[in-house]
């Protein structure tokens, strides 16, 4: 029986395989890389493998038994029962039989199986994931019904659909398939099995990939001694694993221990490889990496060096990996402050790039921008803009073809768009109105993809088949161009065709450039239009933050008023010249961090929430007068700080660009009064679940059943209410299923939460545990049911029809960085699939606290508590419950609180934690104790955040 290939992830840094050295005839104290086959006994092993499947094919299964049993017994006298290729033996000896005695309708079935595996590879060879995904899923369930869970190719079948799904970006749900394939493994073949070493690398890697370092690297720690024990040391394996295990450490910031392991690595690979080979050539480039993350610039510069001399010598300059090392040596060079030296590799890597590759690919696209930020640093403004032109119109070609999905591609313009530099270089040229124009160009382009394709509003279908045309000329001419290219010599027939080559090239660029650029202009409102929807006494603010690059580190802030030009203010540092100092630029995330750890104390908030306003508000200052609303546009390193926790003079709301308020006034209000509120979901499990589907260990909420039942009570009968096992992700979509979810204008989720700062839409909501399905496994165009509620799933399957979801949960607010869409998550899924707006939370929320904020928010924004004539706008509700609860007493908060809350939060608490009292006060028998407000700390307020229409 053909053996079926497990799909890995691909070993970090793209090194490749070579074969074993030769080994020493076994015994049976020798290790298993020393007891491979060798001589006569290597040749005879493959000649009766090579006839048994050539039985097989012919259906001459007798004969196939008979030739699989002789190679069994071979390989048990020559390397032990316990090797991993005699087991692999034993194994297809059981499938040979197994198939043997099938009825032939299954036999068929078998086949089509093993097919479908060879199919779903080639789609995958392509990079055509989603294709495959079927055809992979197929193969399982054909494996499954012919040789149950228990049998290696389920297994085998097992990884290959996680591998499918981890590159599609559906981690969490890979996940589940790695660890059942991981499970199988070590159950049917042991731990002494490169499969198995394989399995514990390919889910050490997802793990990678969903930021759960520490989980991964005792995964990577067990991959690295079962590849030393059945490899040794001198193989592309081992080292591989060496290489991922300091790629892990390196992440998690231990980049002393990461380096001596990468230096381990180079030893493998300089004794495998020599100091020619491309592979080395890669871990030279990753340990210069490393020293990079240290600040060792001028450690790292030589291992530049030397990775940009072994890629000359091997590939010649005109190659893409070469063209990588001049980049690579000019960004160490520029991190030296030593912009001279830089500038011409940067230049050389440009020329390169766009001879090599085109001006719009993604290469080119950076090495335009990095180029610019050379010139910048050495303000040459004028020229930098020159440049930035450039690599705007690649950029914009290269984000759509990078990722099919809007939200993906924001995760590419976190650090591949040149709008954030170009609208600081157009400041420093005095065009204030041309800068604000390039700053809404860096601003929720990806949600705008997602809306846009949501209601049809992106190319027609004439322009994406063109596009898809283009594509595909640009990905038929590109190989035979870049051979051409890269030749020392051509004669004169190949002269002329590259000259074609590279005119048609072009041709196609323009046209897709030429697309590009309409699509871009129909997403983006004008500055006129954004103007239009702001009233007299609102701003909107947007800073402008500049990566660290070299001593290039700028800060611009942008106030844009309903009348007049936006207002630009480059922000002073705190040093005596102005200039920024680390201390500066980490100012943001310490006050975040400190308001979410929840251990500074209220002075140490407030000294920290004061020099953010002396920082980031202050300098803003004289553009704002007049004004009672700000909304605030943060992204980047405002992302995630809550600015009402720095003044309390304006009204604070959220925007994820101009474009979205300005389009706000053509979109019909939902009709609908209805509420769906969500809370206290059962989180038993029954011990008989498997591991896979449990998650974690979650507290009870007992405050979310009052908060979801006072809520309710506001709405009448016009409320829907999931509570205990009905608070499930089996409910949701049931009603999703129905298309009732379209009909509520108000959602509401009290449950935990758990962010995911890595995986783009990763961020979970928990939901009832007690009746998950007992294997859950994905499904094609179905939601994994697995009682978490991810943002993906609410992009890929929801339709809503609300005025306003909100999340009464942690860290909801949260997840990966993606530039100027801000932190990727709920917001944008929610307000893709047809909210107006979304309120969430920026970190770990108290209970109690919450839910009294919530039930005050909700009277607020309905108009339903004494004192008001009516409903609020939600920003001024929302604003209206935080000022109240800070200003809260701990007697009113008692008497508010009737049921007990075991004070727990809304996500899974650390280990260690403890439980804090229902409402934080003192012995209510001292003096004062009365008057104490217990929630004036901003971490019981100001995590709570509106993006979105604030009316």
């Amino acid at each position: 029986m053909r053996r079926f290939i497990l799909v890995g992830l691909a070993l970090a840094y793209g090194l490749t395989a070579m074969s074993d050295e030769p080994k020493p005839k076994p015994t049976a104290t020798l290790p298993p890389y020393k007891r491979l086959l060798t001589d006569a006994d290597a040749k005879i092993a493959e000649e009766l493998e090579k006839r048994s499947e050539e039985a097989e094919k012919a259906d001459d299964f007798d004969k196939a038994i008979a030739l699989r049993g002789e190679l069994l017994a071979l390989r048990i006298k020559a390397q032990g029962a316990d090797h991993w290729e005699a087991i692999d033996v034993k194994w297809e000896l059981i499938t040979t039989r197994k198939v043997a005695a099938l009825p032939a309708d299954q036999r068929a079935g078998w086949r089509k199986a093993d097919q479908g595996v060879n199919e779903a590879r080639e789609l995958e060879a392509k990079g055509e994931y989603a294709k495959a995904q079927p055809l992979r899923q197929k193969s399982l369930d054909r494996y499954r019904e012919l040789f149950s869970d228990r049998h290696p190719n389920t297994a085998i079948c097992y990884g290959n659909l996680a591998a499918n799904l981890n590159a599609q970006g559906k981690c969490a749900d890979a996940h589940l398939l790695f660890q059942k394939s991981l499970d199988l493994y070590r159950e049917l073949l042991g731990d002494k099995h490169p499969n198995t070493a394989t399995i514990y690398n390919n889910l050490a890697l997802n793990l990678t990939a969903q930021g759960r370092y520490a989980d991964a690297e005792p995964l990577l720690q067990m991959a690295l001694g079962l590849r030393q024990e059945l490899h040794g040391d001198k193989h592309p394996n081992t080292a591989s694993s060496y290489n991922n295990l300091a790629g892990n450490l390196n992440a998690q910031g231990k980049c002393a221990e990461a380096q001596l392991l990468y230096h381990k690595a180079l030893d493998l690979y300089l004794d495998l490889f020599g100091d020619a080979h491309p592979n080395t050539a890669t871990i030279y480039n990753n340990l210069a990496l490393n020293l990079d993350a240290q600040r060792k610039y001028a450690e790292a510069q030589p291992l530049y060096q030397k990775a940009l001399d072994i890629r000359r010598s091997r590939f010649g300059d005109k190659h893409p990996d070469t063209a990588l090392s001049y980049s690579n040596m000019a960004g160490n060079l520029y991190s030296q402050g030593k912009y001279a030296e830089a500038h011409p590799l940067f230049q050389k890597a440009l020329d390169l790039n766009r001879d090599l590759l085109g001006d719009t690919h993604p290469n080119s696209a950076k090495s335009f921008l990095v180029l610019a930020y050379s010139l910048h640093a050495q303000r040459k403004y004028a020229e930098a803009q020159g440049q930035l032109t450039e690599a705007a119109t690649a950029y914009e070609v290269a984000r759509l073809g990078v990722a099919s999905r809007g939200l993906d591609r924001a995760v590419f313009g976190a650090t591949r768009s040149p709008y954030r530099l170009q609208a600081t270089t157009l400041a420093h040229l005095h065009s204030p109105v041309a800068a604000w124009v390039a700053a809404e160009n860096d601003l929720a382009r990806g949600l705008s993809d997602e809306t846009a394709t949501y209601k049809g509003l992106t190319l027609t279908l004439d322009e994406q088949n063109h596009r898809i045309n283009l594509t595909d000329r640009l990905a038929q001419i590109q190989p035979r161009l870049l051979q051409l290219v890269s030749k020392a010599t051509l004669t004169d027939p190949e002269k002329e065709e590259l000259a074609k080559l590279q005119v048609d090239r072009r041709a196609i660029e323009t046209e897709l450039s030429g697309l590009a650029s309409r699509l871009s202009r129909r997403q983006l409102a004008s500055l006129p239009g954004v103007q239009a929807a702001l009233s007299s006494d609102a701003a909107v603010v947007l800073w402008v933050d500049l990566p660290n690059q070299g001593d290039l580190l700028e800060h611009w802030g942008c106030v844009v008023r309903r009348d007049g030009e936006p207002a630009w203010e480059q922000l002073p540092g705190s040093s005596p010249k102005q200039t920024w100092t680390n201390a500066d630029s980490v100012l943001p995330s310490k006050l975040r961090e400190a308001l979410a750890s929840g251990s500074a104390t209220a002075a140490e908030l407030a000294n920290l929430a004061d020099q953010l306003h002396a920082q980031r508000l202050a300098p803003l200052s004289r553009h704002l007068g007049g004004v009672k609303t700000i909304y605030v546009i943060a992204v980047n390193e405002m992302a995630g700080i809550p600015v009402e926790a720095l003044t309390c003079e304006y009204t604070i709301s959220y925007l994820p660009s101009g474009t979205f308020l300005a389009q706000l006034q053509s979109r019909v209000p939902p009709s609908s009064s209805a509420l769906m509120a969500l809370g206290d979901p059962d989180f038993s499990r029954p011990e008989a679940k498997p591991k896979a589907a449990r998650g974690g260990n979650w507290k009870d909420l007992p405050g979310t059943r009052s908060e979801v039942a006072q809520i309710a009570k506001l709405f009448g009968p016009s409320s829907t209410t999931l509570l205990d096992s009905e608070a499930s992700e089996q409910s949701l979509d049931t009603l999703r299923k129905k298309g009732e979810l379209s009909k509520f204008r108000f959602l509401h989720f009290a449950t935990h939460g758990e962010a995911n700062n890595i995986r783009t839409l990763e961020s979970v909501l928990i939901l009832a545990q007690d009746k998950l399905p007992e294997t859950p496994l994905p499904r094609v165009g179905e939601p994994l049911i697995n009682g978490q509620l991810s943002a993906r799933e609410v992009l890929e399957f929801w339709d809503l029809n609300a005025e306003l979801v909100t999340l009464s949960a942690c860290e909801t607010a949260i997840g990966r960085q993606g530039g100027g869409d801000g932190l990727l998550g709920f917001a944008q899924a929610f307000l893709t699939r047809g909210s107006r707006a979304v309120c969430l939370s920026l970190w770990k929320v108290d209970d109690t606290a919450t839910a009294l904020l919530m039930i005050r928010f909700y009277q607020n924004l309905l108009g339903k508590r004494p004192g008001l004539t009516g409903p609020m706008p939600k920003a001024l509700a929302l604003a209206e419950a935080k000022r109240w609860l800070r200003e809260i007493s701990a007697e009113e908060a008692l008497k508010l609180t009737a049921a007990a809350t075991n004070g727990v939060v809304r996500g899974n608490r650390g280990k260690g934690e403890k439980l804090k009292p229902v409402v934080p006060v003192m012995d209510p028998t001292q003096p004062g104790a009365k008057e104490i407000k217990p929630f004036a700390d901003p971490r019981y307020w100001a995590a709570f955040i509106l993006i979105g229409d604030p009316n």
